[in-house]
C-alpha cells in the first residue's frame, strides 16, 4: 500500500478486506488519526499498534477478537474506539488509562458484568453495552459524570442501582430488553433525560416521581405488563412519543390527552374497547397505532385531527367505519366522517357462502332456503352462483336483513380458485351427504380451508339428503380442531325437513356478523344503486368515476367505494391491477363464470392446460356477454387469480391448475454439494404449488418448447442455477432443491414468492426446516428459525435427533444463506426505530450513517 506508507496519511479504511493479522507496516503511520479495521476476521490485535501514538478514531467491530492488548493503553489521544461484535469476555486493567476516549461501544460481546476499567473512564459520552450478558451494574457506574447516552439494550438486569441517579447529565437511556420489574423513584432525578427506552422489561406499573423528567420527550414503553399509567404521567408536556403497545391497558389512559406535544402515540396490542373523543385534544398527533384492540368505532373527532397523517387500526371489530373502510388509512375514514354527518342510512347486509363436495346438494339447499322450491334434477353448479337472500332479523320481524349468498361448484378443479373469494366476517355452510362414504373424510379439509382463508367466520355445518341416510358426527371432536364451528345439523333440501330450525340459526348468526349494521352515507347508497341497476356487465373505471362525481364523490373517495363493494362482492374492482384496474365489473358471475368456463373446457383440459387465444369464441360463446374486446380483461383476470400464464408472444396460456399430474421428464442428478430447503405445512391449500409456477413462470426450464412443469412441481433456471420444487400433497411438504454457483440466490428468489403466497392465507400454518449435515442423506430436519435464533443468542451447536451428533449451526445455515446477510437482518431486526427529531415525517426511521465514527456526537 504505497500511498498508505506515507507517514502524513491521516485516515485509513482496510473495513471488509477479510485480513486475518495486522500488517506491521501500519505502525509506520504514525500521523494516522483514523482507522477503520471492521468487517474482517482478526483473532488478535498486536501490541505493536501502540505506536500510533495520534491515534483518535479506532473502528475494530465485526472481527473475532477475545482480548484486546495492554498496549492500547499507550494510545493515550484515542477518543474514540468500537469493539462491538466480537468475543470479548473482559478488558484488560489498562484500559482506564484512555481517559481521552469520549465513546466506547463494547456491543454484541460476551460481557458477563461491566468491566470495572470503564468506570475510571471519567470523560466518556457515549457508552455502548447492549446485547451483552449484564446481569447488574456496578455502583461504580456513577463515576462516569459526563456520560450523555448509555445504552444497555438485550442484556438480563432485573434491577437498576440507586447511584444511577447521579448520572446527572444523562440524556438517553436505553434498557429495552431486559428483565426489569421495576424503576427506582429516584430516577427522576435525571433530569437532563430527553429519552428513555424500557421496550420488553417486566413493568406493572410506573413510579410517580417519573413526571419529574420534564425534558423527557420520547419514552417506550411496548411489551411489559401495565394496566394502568401513573396520574401525573401527564405532567410531561415535552413528551412527543409514546409507545404503550403490547401491554393489558383496558382503558385508554385519560392523562394522555394532557400530553399536547404528543406526535407519535402508539398504543396497540391491549385490550381497549374505546377510543375517547377526547383524541381531538392532541392537536400535533402525526402518527396514531390503535391495532389490534376490541375497538368496535373510532370516535368523528379523529377526522378533526388536521396533523394525523398515519393512522394504523388494523384487527379491530370496527363496525364505525366499517372494516373495509378502516383499511383504506385516513383519507378514506375522514371521507366517511364527513359523509356521515349529511345524513345516510343503516344497511343490514352480509354475505352468506355454502361450500361442500361435489353432488352433495348445495344448490338444491340454496334454492330451498331462498326461494322454498326444490328441483329434482338440479344442474351441477359450474364456478359460482350469487344470490341475494331477503330475511328478516331474529327478534324484529320488521327489520330486514339481505344475505348475499355465493353458491360454490365443489369439483375439485374449482377449490384453487375458490379461495380468492372465501372472505372473512361472513357466515359458511359447509355441506356434507351422509350417503357419500368418502365425503365423511372431507369434511376436515373443508374445515381447514375456511379457516384457513376466512380465520373466524362462524361455520355451520349441515347435512343434507337426512330423508336417505343419517350419519352422526363427533360434533364436540369437529368443534375442538375448528373453535368457528358453532352447530351441526340434519336437513333435507328435497323434503324440506330441519329447514325451519336451520333458518333461524342462520338469522341469529348473520345478525352477529360485523358488517351487519353498517351505516352508509347517502352520496353512497346513490351510487351504489346506479351500479345495481345498471344492466350491463361491465363499465369502465371512467364512466365509474363520472358517475360518482355526480354525487360530489372525488376520486379518492370513489376508491374507497369501489374497494368496499368489491369486498362485500357486490362488484369485482381489482384496483392494485394496471390493465384490471380500467373496467369494474358490475356482476361478479359474469368475470367468475369466464373463468370457470375455461377450467371446464375439454379442449382445454385434454392439451394438459394449453389454451390458445383461437379457443376462446368457443369457450365464451356469447359475443353480447363476453365481446372480444374484453377478452384481455378476463384473461388479466386469471393473471390476477395466478391460474395461467401467456405463452407463445401472448398468442395462448398455461392454465396450471389443468396441467398433467404427471412429472415431468428431465435428467435430475444434482451435485453433492446441492441446497436443499423444505416447507412443512399443517394444512396445504389447494393451488400453492400451480400459483407459484405462474408467479415464477418467467424462470421455468424449458425443453423443446415445452415448459417444465407439472401439477405438484416444476423446475426453474436462474443464472446458471437450477432448482426443482416439488409438493408432497400427502406429507404436506414443499421440497426445494438447487444446485450451481448461484444457488443462494435462487433459493433467495423462490422463498420471496413463497412468502408472497403465504402472506395472502391469513392463517397458513407451516415450518421452515433444512437436513441435518451430521453425515450425508442425514434423515433429521432443522428448524431453520430456530437456528437463526440459536445463532443470535450465540449457541455454536445443535444436536441431531437421530445421530446425536453435535453440528455446527454456523455451518448448517450459511448453506442456506450467507453470514453477511443474516448478520445485517439482525442489525436491522435489533436497531431501535425512533424519531430522529420532533418534526414528523413519513419516515420514521432517522436515515443511516456510513461510519459510526461520522455521527454527531451529543
Amino acid at each position: 500500500m504505497p500511498r498508505a506508507e506515507r507517514r502524513e496519511t491521516i485516515e485509513l479504511d482496510l473495513s471488509k478486506r477479510g485480513i486475518k493479522k495486522l500488517p506491521k507496516k501500519i505502525t509506520r503511520l504514525t500521523n494516522l488519526k483514523i482507522l477503520d479495521l471492521s468487517y474482517n476476521e482478526l483473532t488478535e490485535v498486536p501490541g505493536e499498534i501502540a505506536q500510533l501514538k495520534n491515534l483518535r478514531i479506532l473502528d475494530l467491530s465485526y472481527n473475532k477478537l477475545t482480548q484486546v492488548p495492554r498496549e492500547i493503553a499507550r494510545l493515550r489521544n484515542l477518543t474514540q474506539i468500537s469493539l462491538s461484535n466480537n468475543k470479548l469476555k473482559a478488558l484488560p486493567e489498562e484500559f482506564a488509562q484512555l481517559g481521552n476516549l469520549t465513546f466506547l461501544n463494547l456491543s454484541f460481546n460476551q460481557l458477563a458484568k461491566v468491566p470495572k476499567e470503564i468506570t475510571q473512564l471519567k470523560n466518556l459520552m457515549q457508552l455502548d453495552l447492549k446485547n451483552n450478558q449484564l446481569r447488574e451494574l456496578p455502583l461504580e457506574i456513577s463515576e462516569l459524570k459526563k456520560l450523555i447516552q448509555l445504552d444497555l439494550k438485550n442484556n438480563k438486569l432485573m434491577e437498576l442501582p440507586v447511584k444511577i441517579a447521579e448520572l446527572k447529565n444523562l440524556r438517553q437511556l436505553n434498557l429495552n430488553c431486559n428483565q426489569l420489574s421495576r424503576l427506582p423513584g429516584n430516577i427522576a432525578q435525571l433530569r437532563n433525560l430527553t429519552q428513555l427506552y424500557l421496550m420488553k422489561n417486566r413493568l406493572t406499573e410506573l413510579p410517580e416521581e417519573i413526571a419529574h423528567l420534564t425534558n423527557l420527550q420520547q419514552l417506550d414503553l411496548k411489551n411489559n405488563l401495565l394496566i394502568k399509567l401513573p396520574r401525573r404521567i401527564s405532567e410531561l408536556k415535552n413528551l412527543t412519543f409514546l409507545n404503550l403497545s403490547y401491554n393489558q391497558l383496558v382503558e385508554f389512559p385519560k392523562q394522555i390527552f394532557e400530553l399536547k406535544s404528543l406526535i407519535y402515540l402508539y398504543i396497540g396490542f391491549n385490550q381497549l374497547i374505546e377510543l375517547p373523543g377526547q383524541i381531538i385534544h392532541l392537536k400535533n398527533l402525526f402518527y396514531l397505532d390503535i391495532s389490534f384492540n376490541l375497538l368496535t368505532e373510532l370516535p368523528r373527532e379523529i377526522a378533526e385531527l388536521e396533523k394525523l397523517k398515519r393512522l394504523e387500526v388494523d384487527d379491530n371489530p370496527l363496525t364505525l367505519p366499517p372494516v373495509e373502510i378502516a383499511s383504506q388509512g385516513l383519507p378514506a375514514i375522514v371521507d366517511y366522517f364527513k359523509k356521515m354527518s349529511k345524513g345516510g342510512q343503516t344497511l343490514y347486509e352480509g354475505k352468506l357462502l355454502i361450500l361442500g363436495q361435489g353432488g352433495v346438494g348445495k344448490t338444491c339447499l340454496m334454492r330451498r332456503l331462498t326461494m322454498d322450491k326444490y328441483s329434482e334434477g338440479q344442474i351441477t353448479t359450474e364456478g359460482i352462483d350469487i344470490h341475494p337472500w331477503e330475511i328478516s332479523a331474529p327478534d324484529d320481524f320488521e327489520t330486514q336483513m339481505i344475505l348475499n349468498v355465493w353458491d360454490f361448484g365443489g369439483q375439485e378443479i374449482y377449490h384453487a380458485t375458490h379461495q380468492f373469494f372465501l372472505t372473512q366476517r361472513s357466515l359458511y355452510i359447509l355441506v356434507w351427504d351422509a350417503r357419500q362414504e368418502e365425503e365423511y373424510g372431507r369434511i376436515d379439509y373443508w374445515l381447514k380451508t375456511i379457516e384457513t382463508f376466512a380465520e373466524e367466520s362462524p361455520i355451520l355445518l349441515v347435512m343434507n339428503k337426512s330423508d336417505e341416510r343419517i350419519k352422526h358426527l363427533n360434533f364436540n371432536d369437529l368443534k375442538q380442531r375448528c373453535p368457528q364451528l358453532v352447530v351441526s345439523g340434519r336437513v333435507s333440501a328435497k323434503t324440506g325437513a330441519g329447514m325451519v330450525p336451520l333458518k333461524n340459526f342462520i338469522r341469529k348468526q348473520a345478525w352477529k356478523l360485523p358488517l351487519m349494521g353498517t351505516f352508509w352515507p347517502p352520496s353512497w347508497v346513490s351510487v351504489r344503486r346506479t351500479l345495481e341497476t345498471d344492466t350491463r356487465y361491465q363499465m369502465p373505471y371512467q364512466e365509474y368515476l363520472d358517475r360518482c362525481t355526480q354525487y360530489d364523490i372525488e376520486e379518492n373517495e370513489a376508491r374507497s367505494l369501489s374497494h368496499y363493494l368489491h369486498d362485500l362482492g357486490i362488484i369485482l374492482h381489482f384496483q392494485d391491477d394496471d390493465l384490471l384496474k380500467k373496467t369494474i365489473i358490475l356482476k361478479p358471475e359474469w368475470g367468475t363464470d369466464a373463468v370457470y368456463k375455461v377450467l371446464d373446457s375439454r379442449v382445454v383440459q385434454a392439451r394438459n392446460g394449453i389454451l390458445y387465444n383461437k379457443d376462446l369464441p368457443n369457450i365464451w360463446k356469447d359475443p353480447e356477454l363476453y365481446p372480444r374486446k374484453k377478452y384481455a380483461t378476463i384473461l388479466r383476470l386469471m393473471a390476477k387469480f395466478e391460474l395461467a400464464f401467456p405463452i407463445d408472444r401472448g398468442d395462448g396460456h398455461v392454465v396450471a391448475e389443468l396441467l398433467p399430474s404427471r412429472e415431468a421428464e428431465y435428467d435430475w442428478h444434482p451435485p453433492r454439494d446441492f441446497l436443499q430447503f423444505e416447507y412443512h405445512y399443517e394444512f396445504l391449500p389447494a393451488g400453492l404449488i400451480t400459483r407459484l409456477i405462474v408467479r415464477m413462470h418467467d424462470f421455468l426450464i424449458q425443453r423443446e418448447g415445452k415448459h417444465l412443469c407439472w401439477r405438484e412441481g416444476a423446475y426453474f433456471k436462474y443464472r446458471g442455477s437450477q432448482a426443482m420444487v416439488r409438493i408432497n400433497p400427502y406429507d404436506k411438504i414443499a421440497l426445494i432443491q438447487i444446485y450451481g454457483a448461484n444457488k443462494q440466490e435462487l433459493l433467495m428468489l423462490i422463498r420471496s414468492h413463497f412468502a408472497a403466497l403465504h402472506k395472502t392465507i391469513k392463517k397458513i400454518r407451516f415450518k421452515e426446516k433444512i437436513p441435518c449435515i451430521c453425515s450425508p442423506g442425514c434423515r433429521y430436519r432443522f428448524d431453520y428459525n430456530f437456528l437463526l435464533k440459536c445463532e443470535e443468542k450465540g449457541k455454536m451447536t445443535q444436536t441431531c435427533q437421530i445421530s446425536v451428533e453435535e453440528v455446527q449451526v454456523e455451518q448448517l445455515l450459511d448453506n442456506i444463506e450467507k453470514s453477511e446477510l443474516r448478520q445485517k437482518r439482525l442489525e436491522e431486526k435489533m436497531e431501535d426505530q425512533y424519531p430522529s427529531g420532533a418534526k414528523p415525517t413519513n419516515r420514521i426511521l432517522p436515515p443511516k450513517v456510513k461510519k459510526w465514527y461520522l455521527r454527531k456526537l451529543w
